[in-house]
């Protein structure tokens, strides 16, 4: 493997490459050799083709100056892990709107944003059952991100955001809504028997005859909701509840506490 090491003084391209030398170069072929011989000497510059092709050293060079640049990248995705854990445990407590396609979702934790941003991966449902070593802890970040091929330089990017970017709660409060707890309500449901699919005909139902009546969707009545379907019971209106919408969300990579907690051990484990 080549040495890391570079030459002291001006870096190895300089500015001699640019257009601005009076040296005219067949290719950049003949302009390393020059440049090496300005750096080492024209004796050992000319066998800098010996036993090689021009595509080798190309190939050659490319792959020290990614090696050079991975390098970087995995100091900038180390910093970054321990940025998302720390914010994730010093947020731990605030709750936030989540957003599918620029509409409110449903509540979340605010720290889940930052354990999520770690997650630049596509969705692992089943770990080891689909081949892969194991699960993504953030299941927004691995489901909402669709460029990880393409995402190495992104630490960095988040880096720069994540450490100054400041969470204004009143702002994220003014943002709730009672339609947030549709998934909620859908759960409430698949735990009454109700198939997953049916549950949102029935929380459409539910929308108009809130706004038919004119009511917040959590204030109609058991026997309004009864009305809309039978297989509603009393504790119906324990489901609106913001923070209780969080806590019940206790698998891997969700929004509870405990859940937030477990990644943010996962990350500090990581980067140790």
């Amino acid at each position: 493997m080549a040495s890391s090491s570079k030459p002291e003084g001006s870096m190895l391209w300089d500015r001699r490459f640019t257009g601005e030398s009076a040296y005219v170069h067949e290719d950049i072929h003949t302009a390393n050799e020059r440049r090496l011989g300005e750096i080492i000497g024209n004796n050992v510059a000319g066998k800098l083709y010996t036993g090689r092709s021009r595509n080798e050293q190309v190939v050659g060079d490319t792959r020290m100056w990614l090696r050079d640049e991975l390098r970087k990248i995995d100091d900038q995705l180390t910093s970054f892990l321990k940025l998302t854990a720390a914010r994730a445990e010093s947020e731990i407590n605030y709750i936030m709107p989540g957003y599918t396609s620029c509409s409110v979702l449903s509540p979340s934790d605010g720290a889940i944003g930052c354990c999520h941003t770690a997650s630049l991966s596509p969705t692992i449902w089943s770990g080891s059952e689909l081949g892969f070593e194991g699960i993504l802890w953030g299941f927004m970040g691995a489901v909402a991100d669709r460029d990880f091929v393409s995402e190495t330089p992104l630490p960095l990017k988040f880096n720069g955001v994540l450490s100054t970017i400041t969470a204004v709660l009143e702002k994220m409060k003014a943002s709730f809504n009672l339609f947030m707890f549709a998934t909620d309500v859908a759960d409430y449901l698949a735990r009454n028997g109700v198939t997953f699919r049916e549950t949102h005909h029935i929380f459409g139902r539910c929308v108009a005859k809130s706004e038919e009546i004119g009511i917040p969707m959590n204030e109609p009545s058991y026997e309004t909701l009864k009305g809309i379907d039978e297989r509603f019971e009393e504790y119906i209106a324990e489901v609106f509840n913001y923070k209780a919408s969080v806590e019940s969300l206790t698998a891997k990579g969700t929004a509870s506490k405990a859940a937030v907690l477990e990644q943010t051990e996962v990350i500090q484990k990581m980067v140790k």
